[in-house]
């Protein structure tokens, strides 16, 4: 289904074009086809970004959380080495856990990144949080970007799905504001609760800050929407989520309709007013959520080009390669912690090979990793390079 629009989002939306283009994955492409040689050969494979759950504490309890983990693991401080042994281009610090809270010994959150900057002065760094908890210091300024995820406009809204204080939340977000971070996002994670607030979510940030702070820190401020993933018209095949069908609909394509109809009619008034159309074409991707169809196929793809570039690794050392793997209890790739990286090297490249003892690659719930997989299949044997931005390990 596609409903039709008036006003596609602007050629210049930063979240389209940069932050959350799936093409960013190319830039790793070099490294994919040295892992691919280097698997042949029976060599060691690189890995170029890491998505690290520093601890899994959070003061938050969101009912839809991928894992609702109240295990108080952090990754101990002195064992951080190993994450930099992988030699990663950017590391994503996410959870998990909420990453601000993180303690390990004496050492806290802020004493973890200006570790990872220290010792390799070229490595990018990217934060997600839940904006419980701003750590002192001048740690900012060593993050490529931050995004803030709040979920809701109200605090109701906000006390319901994830049982905390909202105004915590968006004095944050200010704070993060006025530091040197290039691009400060704002997650909304929607879902059947919370969808009828997503225009009113984008009104709210938009004078939140416009007023607090002026118009001129809208330039760096994105407003980033995401599913729950039950919500869209996918069959999941994972058990995972199929725990928390409250959050999915008795009819979802009819009730998707008809909900983003009344948002589009809320966006179309707020659009009347120039600086906010602006705001809603170049930092949103509200014109994204507006494409939805049954998904009938997967995306194809041979082999998981991801598993060779791509760690996500677990606040106890568990790797896995990604989310759904980690959030679906299979057994990980091996453990940072504990076993040698000649082991971990060895099963990393089953998942490559979609050993169907592993993983069933598209047949299972592959959406968005596939269609990555998809991008890197498609131009593996191309000789020219791609780049979005130089040294942007992101994807």
């Amino acid at each position: 289904m596609v409903l039709k629009l008036n006003h596609p989002e602007s050629k210049e939306n930063i979240l389209k074009n940069k932050l959350r283009n799936k093409s960013r994955v190319l830039n790793h492409l070099p490294l994919i086809r040295k892992n691919v040689n280097n698997i042949r050969r029976g060599k060691m494979i690189g890995i170029g970004l890491i998505e690290f759950h520093c601890t899994d504490y959070c003061d938050l309890n969101c009912f839809y959380c991928t894992y609702r983990s109240r295990d108080p693991f952090h990754f101990p401080y002195n064992k951080l080495n190993k994450i930099l042994d992988l030699n990663p281009k950017g590391i994503v610090i996410s959870g998990g856990g909420e990453p601000t809270l993180y303690p390990s010994g004496r050492h806290s959150f802020a004493d973890l990144i200006n570790y990872f900057k220290v010792k390799n002065k070229d490595i990018k760094l990217g934060l997600t949080t839940n904006g419980a908890f701003v750590p002192r210091g001048d740690w900012k300024k060593n993050l490529s970007w931050i995004r803030i995820s709040i979920d809701a406009s109200t605090e109701n809204t906000f006390k319901s799905l994830k049982d905390g204080e909202y105004q915590t939340r968006m004095n944050t977000l200010l704070e993060y504001l006025c530091e040197p971070i290039p691009y400060v996002g704002v997650g909304f994670v929607y879902n059947r609760f919370n969808i009828t607030e997503i225009a009113s979510f984008i009104e709210k940030i938009f004078y939140f800050v416009s007023n607090n702070l002026g118009t001129a820190y809208l330039d760096k401020l994105n407003i980033q929407f995401r599913p729950c993933c039950p919500i869209q018209s996918c069959i999941c095949p994972s058990p995972r989520y199929h725990e928390y069908s409250i959050l999915m609909t008795p009819d979802m394509l009819t009730w998707w309709r008809n909900s983003m109809k009344e948002e589009i009619r809320r966006i179309e008034t707020l659009r009347k007013h120039k600086l906010i159309k602006n705001f809603i074409d170049k930092n949103t991707n509200f014109w994204e959520l507006l494409v939805v169809s049954k998904i009938k196929t997967m995306p194809k793809f041979n082999n998981c080009y991801l598993s060779l570039i791509r760690f996500l690794i677990r606040a106890n050392g568990n790797i896995y390669p990604c989310v759904m793997k980690a959030s679906n209890k299979t057994p990980p790739i091996g453990n940072l912690l504990k076993d040698d990286l000649g082991m971990i090297n060895h099963r990393q490249k089953g998942f490559y090979r979609l050993d169907s003892t592993l993983c069933l690659g598209a047949t299972s719930c592959c959406r968005l990793d596939g269609i990555k997989n998809s991008i890197i299949e498609a131009h593996y044997t191309l000789s020219r390079t791609y780049s979005i931005e130089d040294m942007d390990p992101f994807f």
